[in-house]
């Protein structure tokens, strides 16, 4: 019998290459999503810090124009991390929609999968029964043999 030619084997090839590239998208958007996450917990990280440091001082004399200098700098960090925070937000929902994407393009090469499986799988039963009418045909054409060489 002839080898299986799977008919939608070249539509299967073209999911196999779109499931890479959202692979590598996904890839793409985590690793954006990873640098966003690091860049707000360093702004945490230093506000933390001068807050820390800010606290630490001793109650000397109060400068109005330091405090308002301290207050500033503290409000300007804290829009810093709001604005970052809101940059790390849409990252992961960058991430989730490839991540969406990437699941949609499993769905649709498995699918192609299973219909080149069921396609072999009926191959398979096509040239096994075309073997058994081979094996019977030659299992007959000696049963007539030897009946006739038990005729003479």
């Amino acid at each position: 019998m002839k080898k299986l030619r799977f008919r939608f084997q070249k539509l299967l090839q073209i999911k196999e290459r779109l499931e890479g590239v959202r692979q590598r998208a996904l890839g793409e958007a985590l690793t954006a999503l990873s640098r966003e996450q690091e860049a707000l917990e360093a702004l945490q990280h230093n506000q933390a810090r001068y807050r820390r440091a800010a606290q630490e001082q001793p109650a000397q004399r109060l400068d109005p124009s330091l405090l308002l200098l301290n207050f500033s700098y503290d409000q300007r960090l804290q829009r810093e991390i709001i604005a970052q925070d809101q940059q790390r937000q849409r990252a992961a929902a960058r991430a989730e929609e490839e991540r969406q994407r990437l699941i949609g393009a499993r769905r649709e090469r498995r699918t192609y999968e299973i219909l080149r499986e069921r396609a072999a799988a009926q191959h398979r039963r096509l040239a096994q029964r075309q073997e058994q009418r081979q094996l019977d045909e030659v299992g007959e054409q000696g049963h007539r043999r030897r009946r006739l060489q038990g005729e003479d």
